[in-house]
């Protein structure tokens, strides 16, 4: 027979040890208190990140990415050039954002692309108001495999250039979601 052991949980309630294993399970709350569990949190995650820059958009209606020189913390998710590479099947939850301003008044779509293709339901569009600029923000949960590339892109009606703006003009951030994948690849 194996000792009880007593750990408190958030509740400050007493935990058991849980059938002569190592793991412990709160008597309140129900969740495991065992040291591995401490570890917790998101298994894979990253972005990047530029300052102020400017982009040349020459073709109209045609992605190109955005400079991405900086990067946040990551785990789990490559840094690849201008972009992310993904190590882990799953859905993943992508928040992008820009600010720009053009030399010409036009309309302008930000959008994530996976393998230099836009992924369904994370683009925006709106009409960039010349000098004025425009903040664009967006997020989706992206079905993403490992070997995929994920960068941010622009395209506009016509040809312009796009000024970022100060300290953060563009952002792309990538969070895996737990659980197990259930959703099937759209190609």
């Amino acid at each position: 027979m194996f000792p009880l052991l007593f750990l408190a949980c958030g509740r400050n309630r007493r935990c058991h040890h849980h059938n002569g294993h190592t793991c412990h399970r709160c008597r309140c709350c129900g969740r495991c208190c065992c040291r591995k569990s401490e570890r917790q949190g998101l298994s894979s995650f990253g972005g990047m990140w530029t300052g102020a820059e400017t982009v040349a958009i020459s073709e109209p209606d045609t992605f190109g990415d955005l400079p991405m020189y900086n990067a946040y913390p990551t785990q789990n998710i490559d840094i690849s050039g201008n972009g992310l590479e993904i190590t882990q099947d799953g859905v993943y939850e992508v928040s992008y954002s820009m600010y720009g301003a053009s030399n010409a008044v036009t309309s302008a779509t930000l959008a994530v692309l996976v393998n230099g293709s836009p992924a369904p339901g994370a683009s925006l569009t709106k009409s960039i108001l010349g000098a004025a600029g425009r903040t664009y923000n967006g997020s989706a949960m992206v079905t993403l495999f490992a070997g995929d590339r994920v960068t941010l892109g622009v395209s506009a009606a016509g040809p312009v250039q796009i000024g970022l703006g100060y300290d953060v003009g563009a952002s792309l951030t990538l969070k895996k979601l737990d659980g197990e994948m259930k959703a099937k690849p759209i190609h």
